[in-house]
């Protein structure tokens, strides 16, 4: 037996019957199915936007890329080892640093040697990929896999990496 697919409209009209004539069971029930409908509704419109989002994404990307190659092309940019930009428009925030490269020689630092330029992911997950990374059986590669188009969870996997190895 299949249920007839009501409106809102109809939902709440019913709803203001079953109130009226004090059926709170019906109530309930009624109440219940605008809450899912209202569920539903929100997660299709948020899904929406998330996928309108994928698209410009790569358009603002590349924009930030243009202009950050053009400093590099210049050698503005040679003592950096990248970019971190953010914009928060919500807060109207914008957050620009140069990530520094990490002398890797016999300086005085505590953490000589073991800066940021130890062996690339690549290379770490060439020989390590197919280790278990975690309690539920994952390698290496599947985390970093799965983290891929996410450069912050990216990171995480190699920071992950590079400390079960006892590199950084």
């Amino acid at each position: 037996m299949t249920e007839e697919v009501k409106t809102k409209d109809q939902l709440l009209a019913e709803l203001r019957t079953a109130m009226d004539a004090g059926d709170m069971k019906t109530v309930s029930r009624i109440a219940k199915s605008i809450a899912e409908f209202d569920a539903v509704a929100a997660k299709a419109e948020k899904d929406a936007k998330l996928e309108a989002l994928k698209g410009i994404t790569i358009a603002v990307k590349e924009a930030i890329d243009k202009v950050v190659q053009k400093f590099y092309d210049k050698g503005d940019l040679d003592v950096a080892e990248g970019v971190w930009y953010s914009q928060d428009f919500g807060e109207n925030l914008t957050t620009c640093k140069l990530i520094k490269r990490q002398s890797t020689g016999g300086g005085g630092g505590t953490h000589a040697g073991k800066g940021r330029n130890f062996a690339s992911t690549a290379e770490l997950l060439k020989e390590h990929g197919e280790e278990a990374a975690n309690d539920e059986g994952q390698t290496w590669n599947e985390l970093y896999e799965a983290a891929k188009g996410d450069g912050n969870k990216v990171y995480q996997v190699r920071m992950r990496l590079a400390k079960a190895l006892k590199i950084v």
